[in-house]
């Protein structure tokens, strides 16, 4: 029952006032106990008979009391509740219409508590009501409006929702909307609705406001967007990661948010994940203000660089993104083996400047692997792809080349004398050239020739090759032709089997899909002696994009043209995590003579890897070309609010009702026992005004300020470096987790350190990261002064260098610092021992430690110790747990011993020689691994 803004969960409880006018009757007759005072005199008075009798009753006040309390139990079981955005009618139907699209993914719990208490208000008021979701289901059938006869129902199906790993379609929600206003018996010819938002206009504007325009017409409108937040707005955004791009160090990845956010976005986390869903290394990236792309650079070496499987986003606390923040990579951004059958006379060539072999092998990955030798020893390797340089091949060699391009290989034939020294009966008869070529080369320029070397036209529309290169130096002096005749004669499209063209017309490479595999010829030598193409910038990329066909493109396809089969093998769900394809989804059709992938289609191609295993293809939501669009702006009167808790401020009365009841309820005690004497009146007084004020204080607190001060923590140095100081917060928060889990000792979070403002005293260790961008830091004399101090008080300083490469920044800050006369680690430290038993104190990379020498210590305690051994990214951890770097000594296995050193540490500077005692000595020895 709703009254305007007040409504009663259990209305029934108020046909208890009822009662009242009988509880009140029966209080009036029922007086309170006489008191009795012994008076012996009083006995000449017994049995004699009052001519005019008086009753005695209740006072009214008391009497009023009581009825009062009997009145706010009743209210209070009544469960009223004052909702100040409560203005719906009472028993009109509400409408519930849920983006649960990728977009909703951010904050999907969020949404769901806000579901829920939308649900619970209006259950309170006794609304019938229904669901919309807007994402198509999976099975393919129509959206249509789902009506509950029962609170509960509705509950339970809000709690099964998940966000799907495709766009909601508000075009589709529109026409079911309209479908169940259509139907006679619906409920929603006048109703209330609420529409939770994932923050995107899909398929466009026009769709989303056209809809919000329907929804406000049943009868008002209310949109939840996370953009109506105030705290922690950027985290429920949808966030869209784009396929990354190679760099020579690593990769480069950009991340895209609506594009109408302002505000800077709460630092949000890219990280690299394997097969297994391993961390590879990771990097914070923000958003400028105002930027609707930020980047982040993956600093990966090359041999975990061709791992990555994936590139995820997580927020600052630690959530998925969903699934459009994550960019899946297929096989074919590995580097796969790859075969180089060459010339034999060209195999030991005395110039290299005039050997194909070595412009190929250059050209290539440098982690690529790359065979060389003879056909069946290529053949007999697991390659992808084979370069073939003018080569005389036998019948038996095409044979077994034939057999291994149907099974999925990419031969890629460079033009030569030898090709073009071919008769045309042999030239007709080879099976291995993407075109049949004619004998003899076309020579460009030169004192025979008319016409001058040709450079490269752009490329045609449906070429693989397209968004590679053009350079306007490439010239080529020199090339094979197609044979039109024989072309016809075979039913060749040589048009569609050209991939690139010289300015006049004529291909340079040209290409088909045969059986899995691919085709390829390139119309000009592998060395500068017919064209520049060799010394270009084009050749490597036009080689990669080539050895790449291999893994890009799988599945049945038959030199007819007939459309690539891919079917799905792992996809995506709403939250970004991978699993095995659903029945639902469906294979790819690719069409023969094209690379490209399509977009998502939902829910028959979810995002996901597509492909046979080892030559799979990656479907992402993301694509360069993709921009997030945001809601328009909303019809006038449409309410707007966010999703965060504090948006819903109802007011349950019935605790402070039931809580006035008890307090009236003692209050009535005391003043019982004192209208019979039992209680002194200023005692009585005392006694309700302490009770009182009991019940409606608590307790005062600790200090926060004072129980935070006095608690152990580490402390990390800031050095200007934001990146780096990213990592020292994440590398001493997973070491500050490892000590609490693993020992007696309980650290509270570390803190950052600023060496010219922040007292050290507090900080049992405090951790330096010196690099190139960490050394910038500047010394001054009164950090000398600070440093000197903290560590003549006890104080452990760790100076952690990011490899060898950071050891001239080490020296350089120790001469700053006044720090000489170090040692390397002595085998029988007790830094080796102080809880793990060890017989060094391993970092992410080899190095050396140092201490001071025994001459220089307080106490026998070293206050400093020095490496290069990268402590601090072997630490680092990302908010989900996976490591942020990878490891370079020792692997996982390394990683576990680099933990074991940081607790070593933290344990000896707490503990100080305790573990150095000689009666523990033997034992410890004994049980130190030889």
């Amino acid at each position: 029952m709703a009254l305007g803004s007040l409504a009663f969960a259990a209305p029934l409880a108020l046909a208890g006032f009822a009662v009242l006018p009988l509880i009140w009757w029966l209080l009036r007759l029922t007086p309170p106990l006489p008191r009795r005072q012994s008076f012996p005199p009083v006995r000449l008075l017994l049995g004699l008979q009052a001519s005019t009798p008086e009753s005695v009753h209740t006072p009214w006040w008391l009497l009023a009391l009581r009825l009062l309390m009997v009145a706010l139990v009743l209210l209070g079981l009544a469960q009223p509740i004052i909702s100040p955005n409560g203005t719906a009618v009472a028993g009109r139907p509400l409408l519930l219409v849920v983006d649960d699209g990728w977009s909703a993914a951010p904050g999907w719990s969020q949404r769901q508590q806000a579901l829920l208490a939308t649900l619970e208000q209006a259950d309170r008021q006794q609304r019938p009501l229904a669901l919309l979701t807007t994402a198509p289901p999976a099975d393919g059938t129509a959206l249509s409006v789902r009506q509950f006869d029962t609170a509960n129902a509705a509950r339970e199906a809000i709690r099964q929702l998940v966000p799907q790993p495709w766009d909601s379609d508000h075009r589709a929600a529109l026409a079911a909307v309209r479908a169940s206003l259509g139907e006679r018996a619906s409920a929603l010819q006048a109703a209330d609705a609420v529409w939770f938002s994932g923050g995107l206009a899909t398929p466009g504007p026009d769709d989303s406001l056209a809809l919000a325009e329907a929804l406000q017409r049943l009868g008002s409108l209310t949109v939840r967007a996370p953009a109506a937040d105030q705290v922690a707005t950027d985290l429920l955004l949808p966030l869209l990661t784009l396929p990354p791009q190679r760099q020579v160090d690593g990769m480069r990845v950009m991340v895209r948010r609506p594009a109408s956010s302002t505000a800077p976005l709460a630092t949000v986390t890219v990280e690299a994940v394997d097969d297994h869903g391993l961390g590879l290394g990771s990097a914070p990236l923000t958003f400028a203000a105002g930027a609707d792309t930020g980047e982040a650079t993956l600093a990966l070496p090359a041999d975990l660089l061709a791992g990555v499987q994936a590139i995820r986003v997580t927020t600052s606390d630690g959530q998925r993104a969903g699934a459009g923040a994550v960019s899946l990579l297929g096989d074919g951004w590995r580097h796969h083996p790859v075969g180089l059958l060459a010339p034999p006379g060209q195999e030991q060539a005395m110039v290299p400047l005039l050997d194909s072999t070595t412009y190929l092998t250059r050209a290539l990955p440098p982690n690529a692997p790359l065979y060389k030798g003879g056909l069946d020893e290529l053949l007999a390797r697991p390659i992808r792809a084979l370069i073939v340089v003018d080569p005389q091949l036998s019948p038996t060699e095409q044979e077994h080349l034939s057999r291994w391009v149907q099974d999925g290989g990419v031969l890629i034939r460079f033009a030569g004398t030898a090709l073009a020294g071919q008769s045309p009966s042999v030239s007709a008869g080879d099976s291995l050239l993407a075109v049949p070529v004619r004998s003899g080369n076309r020579a460009l320029g030169g004192s025979l020739s008319w016409t001058k070397p040709l450079g490269l036209a752009a490329y045609p529309e449906h070429s693989p090759l397209q968004g590679l290169p053009l350079p306007k130096d490439l010239t080529v002096r020199a090339q094979v032709l197609p044979d039109p005749a024989a072309a016809i004669a075979k039913g060749v499209d040589l048009d569609r089997r050209t991939w690139a063209r010289l300015s006049d017309g004529t291909p340079l490479v040209s290409g088909t899909p045969t059986g899995k595999g691919w085709l390829v010829l390139i119309h000009t030598a592998a060395d500068p002696s017919w064209s520049s193409l060799p010394l270009s910038g084009l050749f490597p990329a036009l080689l990669n994009r080539l050895v790449s066909l291999g893994a890009a493109r799988t599945g049945e396809a038959s030199n007819d043209g007939s459309p690539l089969v891919l079917p799905p093998a792992l996809t995506l769900d709403g939250t970004g995590r991978l699993l095995p394809a659903p029945a639902t989804a469906r294979p790819l059709h690719l069409a023969a003579d094209t690379a490209a992938l399509p977009m998502v289609q939902a829910p028959d191609h979810p995002p996901g890897l597509y492909g046979a295993d080892g030559q799979r293809q990656a479907l992402n939501l993301g694509t360069a070309d993709r921009t997030l669009i945001p809601l328009p702006a909303l019809p006038s009167g449409v309410q707007v609010r966010g999703l965060t808790p504090d948006q819903d401020r109802s007011l349950d009365l019935r605790p402070p009702l039931l809580t006035a009841a008890l307090l009236l309820l003692l209050l009535d005690s005391l003043l019982t026992l004192l209208l019979r004497g039992l209680l002194p009146r200023w005692r009585a007084t005392v006694a309700v005004v302490l009770t009182a004020g009991s019940l409606l204080t608590g307790a005062p607190s600790a200090d926060a300020a004072e129980t935070d001060l006095l608690a152990t923590r580490l402390g990390y140095v800031q050095t200007g470096d934001p990146a780096q100081d990213a990592i020292s917060a994440a590398a001493l928060q997973a070491l500050t987790a490892l000590v609490n889990a693993r020992t007696a000792v309980t650290l509270a979070p570390p803190v950052a350190v600023s060496l010219d403002s922040d007292p050290l005293l507090f900080f049992p260790l405090l951790y330096w990261p010196v690099s190139d961008g960490a050394a910038a830091l500047r010394v001054t004399p009164t950090v000398v002064q600070k440093i000197a101090r903290y560590r003549s008080q006890g104080g452990l300083v760790v100076l952690d260098g990011a490899g060898a490469d950071s050891q001239p920044f080490l020296v350089e800050l120790l001469d700053a610092l006044h720090i000489s006369g170090l040692i390397p680690l002595p085998a029988d430290h007790v830094l080796t021992r102080a809880y793990y038993l060890s017989a060094a104190l391993p970092g992410r990379a080899p190095g050396t430690v140092w201490l001071e020498s025994p001459d220089q210590r307080a106490d026998g305690v070293s206050t400093i110790v020095v490496s290069t051994q990268d402590w601090g990214r072997a630490w680092a951890r990302s908010p989900n747990g996976s490591p942020m770097f990878p490891m370079l000594n020792g692997g996982e296995h390394g990683r576990e011993q680099a933990g074991r050193s940081g607790i070593n540490m933290v344990l000896y500077t707490l503990t100080g020689t305790y573990k150095a005692d000689q009666i523990h000595l033997p034992a410890l020895l004994e049980r130190l691994p030889q």
